[in-house]
């Protein structure tokens, strides 16, 4: 069982939390609730969780408070908040992930699978009523949500604790989470990794151009680096894609 801890001031948002991790994880078990630093730093010396999931803003105390309290952690932290401007702050305290409120399954579930797959002995959970790959893909930003087609998405770069993401007839949008956050909730028919910092939807490539570098250029004729380290795989998955 993975061991828990819900930390947030609102006890709807705990509520709502607590529903969504008892109805959709079986093998996670929710050891305490806190409401204050104070409570939380009790509840993870008393019951040692491996994962917190943790509110940023907490009447008036930051869970960056919490962090400091627990500088070399043996457990995993998922923030849960309505602000994005901490997200940064939170990757450089090695925090698990940031997600977004109002809370969506999707994201929830990513999250812990990404904690799941540090841990070799715990499965990956499989959510029958979530599809791996949905048609839309959900791009938290700083200013709300985003639903994009995901056929309609032509590429997704790195850019720091963010991902920039490029889609037809869109401005480029700024998510609020890293590439890695998104990778698995991509069509993998769809979309591979080229470059450390790229993923690339492999419908949307006009032609590959071989000058010295690899290039793939796309139907908006932006170019997109194709890393050595990913060369053949991605050949290889763009000449299938073609018969």
């Amino acid at each position: 069982m993975i061991k828990c801890i819900l930390i947030d001031d609102e006890p709807k948002a705990i509520a709502s939390l607590e529903r969504m991790l008892t109805a959709n994880f079986k093998d996670l078990m929710i050891a305490a609730k806190a409401h204050s630093i104070h409570e939380a730093a009790e509840s993870i010396q008393r019951h040692q969780p491996h994962l917190i999931f943790l509110d940023m803003e907490l009447q008036c105390e930051s869970g960056f408070d919490l962090f400091k309290e627990f500088p070399n952690p043996s457990f995993k932290t998922i923030v849960v908040s309505a602000y994005s401007q901490y997200a940064i702050k939170a990757m450089r305290f090695e925090a698990l992930d940031y997600l977004l409120k109002p809370l969506m399954l999707d994201d929830l579930i990513a999250a812990i699978n990404r904690y799941k797959k540090n841990q070799t002995d715990i499965p990956v959970s499989n959510v029958s009523q979530m599809p791996h790959s949905p048609s839309r893909l959900a791009v938290p930003t700083g200013y709300g949500k985003i639903y994009l087609l995901q056929k309609e998405i032509l590429r997704l770069k790195a850019d720091g604790a963010y991902t920039n993401i490029y889609a037809m007839n869109e401005k480029p949008i700024k998510a609020s989470y890293n590439l890695s956050h998104f990778e698995p909730m991509l069509d993998q028919q769809l979309f591979m990794r080229c470059h450390k910092s790229q993923i690339v939807n492999l419908s949307m490539i006009k032609q590959v151009i071989r000058n010295g570098h690899y290039h793939a250029e796309l139907i908006d004729h932006s170019l997109v680096e194709i890393s050595r380290t990913y060369r053949h795989a991605f050949e290889e998955r763009l000449n299938h894609s073609l018969r």
